[in-house]
């Protein structure tokens, strides 16, 4: 983790305070060291585990800090007396002090308890009148409203009303902020404070632009590489995930928005979504696909999106066993909301368990009648849905506002217009976010080859570099088409409603020009993918950087005959073309992608000038700067890939339908890379893969006893940066769980755990992890529950699924 010592501006008092915004529960302490040239620096006991850092300073006798938010939010404390006070603010705050420190915990998020949140919910249902409860579950319309989904206020109880928004990258069709890198890019960093830091800043913008409900994360499985919304979520890995799913959700709610958890469940493709019908058995369903919304629950998720498919022969949003599993199994407290138009019938949805209609319409068209409204009314007039799910409707949307803060009455009021933009105000929300995005876009890209030392680019190697390609080059207009509906110039999002207005998009060829210049490097370029013109751009050239691409996106956008899932796993625009008459010069290369996920490279991956590859994925705003970074070593490479990549497409575990037919998720609990295992089969990149401009070597590994009363155990190792650069390692825990848990068509190791640790050149860090009872036990079908393993549990620790340092045994 980087240094957290904070760099303030210079102070005279020694009551200056220092502050923070921190994860909840974190204590973080701060104090005033006159040795640092009069700044405030982190003290030796500080707990810091992340979070956004804020700088303030202090006057000499009233030493008063203050910290503001993007959305005009200040917190202002004072320093008198050895204590610290709270003053000036509309946001709760946690904070205490001895003298010279202070140990705060500021958040917009409410501290009370669902239980809690619930009982208040309950009183202010109990005010409303039938059709006010149901006006509360029935979205204003299609294009009604400033955001893609409203909920109409309730003044009567306080109730501002929601503003319902996407996206996972943003706030989209919005003014004036970030268009935040892609889910599949946050998983590929597997940095946790990096994943919550994301939610936060997310969150920020998105109440700073009046949204009360973020439709973000979500965590579809890519078990399917051509799937049209990988690039949203976080790639093969169930525990991959759940971890950077709940992580943004804390994130996002600490900033006192509600988050929500998508799509559930089973919408693992775009062909046939609001038909098909997904078949999965009960191991597969609770092992993969239901562990990341388990993981977002039990991070105090307050909002769910049921999903377009059917799920097992009955449509997920009115699907009484569906919403069973999340509102009884999980114990999820908050409310469930259709995906727009996911579903025609008002009586099956009620009853199986929706809370909220959106967009609010029966059927897509303006003015079309309600799903809701009227029509659910008439159900419960004519006892076809019981009074007592209405309530539970209104009780869990209002629980949901007051367990984030949303009722305390300083929610900012909806700023910009999804449909006419010039009805937007200019508020700004960005704040210094885009530090984030670059860092995140720098952490995500993935060198999965660097013979003979070809990266990083540095004067003493190369003269003049060629940059090429049609995806090196800037957007001809990067928001030109409506929800980034075509390819032009870099990938650095996909398409859909997973999308978000780019405040500006900065080229690969601009971030690679600027680098150079800095080091007296030449660069030359070619930015279309004709095959002769980067061939001669190349020979003019000591190295030549090609930049490709592929793209997908969602089902109501068709992309060159793409129509959201990919048709085909081959790059775009003759990528593989341009590959192979580059290579032809005989030039060293560095090939570099962008797109949502795995790619063919069997036309050009045994290319002997080849030296170099990089999965840049999908970036964000600061495509071409975070790229120039890891290109010329400002950044040391650490990104993992979060899926497997194959030498051909039918190696995949699972592939999309795209007949209309059910989808037969036949692999079972084999996604990604544990089908690769299982099978015997080797992937060009496995799971997990990544290289850096450093070497590391793996330790000491320990396996603590299992604890009799909790079921959990301890694992730590030692990584050495054997290396001359400092670097971040991101070490892999992984199980292999007894051979008799195995599903009859084989079983291999699962990941369970990781973490990414900063390891100086020549030092060696101790990375630990805790290991639940959770971690070992399997389904059921037999009994429907957990079962803990029994018998002898591999423990292995590595940097990617098939790079195993280090292993252990242990009984459980």
């Amino acid at each position: 983790m980087k240094d957290a010592t904070a760099s303030a501006e210079p102070v005279t008092n020694i009551g200056a305070l220092c502050g923070k915004v921190a994860p909840p529960g974190t204590n973080v302490r701060y104090s005033w060291s006159s040795a640092v040239d009069g700044r405030v620096s982190v003290a030796s006991d500080c707990d810091w585990a992340g979070g956004d850092v804020r700088t303030v300073s202090a006057s000499s006798s009233d030493a008063c800090a203050s910290s503001c938010l993007a959305d005009s939010t200040c917190f202002k404390f004072t320093y008198a007396n050895g204590s610290c006070a709270l003053k000036n603010t509309n946001a709760a705050a946690v904070v205490s002090a001895k003298t010279g420190a202070v140990c705060g915990v500021v958040a917009h998020s409410s501290s009370i308890s669902w239980a809690d949140a619930t009982t208040k919910a309950k009183a202010l249902v109990a005010q409303l009148s039938l059709s006010e409860k149901i006006s509360m579950a029935s979205g204003s319309g299609e294009l009604v409203g400033p955001c893609v989904g409203s909920i109409y206020s309730k003044a009567s109880i306080g109730f501002q009303g929601f503003c319902l928004q996407d996206s996972p990258t943003g706030v989209r069709y919005a003014n004036n902020v970030s268009a935040f890198p892609a889910g599949i890019s946050l998983a590929a960093t597997f940095d946790k404070t990096l994943m919550f830091n994301h939610g936060l800043y997310m969150g920020r913008e998105a109440r700073g632009k009046g949204v009360h409900v973020l439709l973000s994360p979500m965590m579809n499985i890519a078990r399917a590489p051509a799937a049209g919304r990988n690039w949203e979520g976080a790639g093969g890995d169930p525990q991959l995930h759940a971890v950077s799913a709940s992580l943004q959700v804390q994130g996002i709610q600490t900033s006192g928005v509600i988050a929500t958890a998508k799509h559930f469940i089973l919408n693992e493709q775009e062909t046939n979504r609001h038909g098909s019908n997904s078949i999965v058995g009960t191991r597969a369903l609770h092992e993969v696909y239901l562990k990341p919304f388990r993981a977002c629950v039990e991070a105090g998720v307050a909002a769910v999106m049921c999903s377009y498919n059917a799920v097992n022969g009955t449509l997920a949003c009115a699907n009484p066993a569906v919403s069973d599993l999340l509102k009884k199994e999980l114990g999820f407290q908050g409310f469930v909301m259709t995906d727009w138009f996911a579903s025609t019938d008002t009586v099956g949805t009620a009853n199986g368990g929706t809370d909220m209609a959106m967009p609010g319409n029966h059927v897509e068209g303006i003015g079309s009648d309600p799903l809701y409204g009227q029509n659910l009314e008439s159900a419960v007039n004519n006892g076809q849905v019981p009074l007592s799910r209405v309530d539970d409707m209104a009780t869990r949307i209002l629980a949901a506002w007051i367990k984030v803060g949303q009722n305390d009455g300083t929610f900012p009021w909806t700023n910009f217009d999804s449909w006419t933009p010039s009805n937007s105000k200019p508020v700004g929300v960005q704040a210094d976010h885009k530090v984030h995005i670059r860092a995140v876009g720098a952490a995500s890209s993935i060198l999965t080859k660097n013979a003979d030392a070809t990266l990083p680019i540095t004067a003493a190697k190369y003269k003049t570099i060629a940059v090429i390609g049609d995806d090196a080059r800037a957007a001809s207009n990067p928001n030109g088409c409506s929800d980034h509906g075509c390819i032009d110039g870099v990938v650095a999002q996909g398409w859909g409603s997973g999308t978000t207005n780019f405040p500006y998009l900065i080229a690969p060829v601009d971030g690679i020009t600027a680098a150079a210049s800095k080091r007296s490097i030449s660069v030359v370029s070619s930015l279309s993918n004709t095959g002769s013109d980067g061939a001669k751009a190349a020979n003019s050239a000591d190295l030549a950087v090609v930049f490709v691409a592929a793209d997908s996106g969602e089902e109501y956008i068709t992309v060159n005959g793409n129509k959201g899932d990919r048709n085909d796993l081959n790059l775009w625009s003759n990528g593989d073309s341009l590959i192979t008459s580059v290579a032809a010069t005989g030039k060293p290369m560095v090939v570099v992608i962008h797109g949502p996920g795995a790619v063919n490279m069997s036309a050009w991956i045994d290319l002997p000038n080849i030296k170099s590859i990089v999965y840049a994925l999908m970036p964000g705003q600061e495509a071409g700067n975070a790229i120039a970074d890891v290109l010329f070593g400002d950044v040391n490479p650490s990104g993992r890939l979060p899926f497997v990549v194959a030498r051909n497409r039918d190696e995949y575990a699972a592939d999309v339908v795209y007949t209309n037919t059910p989808v037969n998720y036949n692999e079972g609990i084999l996604v990604d890379y544990r089908w690769f295992e299982a099978r015997g089969k080797t992937p060009i990149y496995p799971f997990g893969h990544g290289l850096s401009y450093t070497t590391f070597a793996y330790s000491n590994l320990n396996v603590g006893a299992v604890n009799a009363s909790t079921g959990a155990f301890s694992v730590s190792v030692s990584v050495t940066n054997t290396g001359g650069v400092d670097g971040y390692e991101v070490v892999q825990l992984y199980l292999l769980l007894p051979a008799n848990t195995c599903e009859a068509i084989g079983c291999a190791k699962e990941l369970r755990d990781f973490e990414r640790v900063w390891v100086p050149a020549g030092s060696t860090v101790t990375v630990s992890f805790s290991v639940p009872k959770r971690a070992y036990e399997v389904w059921s079908a037999t009994t429907n529950g957990w079962t803990a393993s029994s018998g002898s549990v591999k423990v292995l620790v590595g940097a990617s699924a098939a790079d195993i340092r280090v292993s252990s045994t242990i009984s459980v």
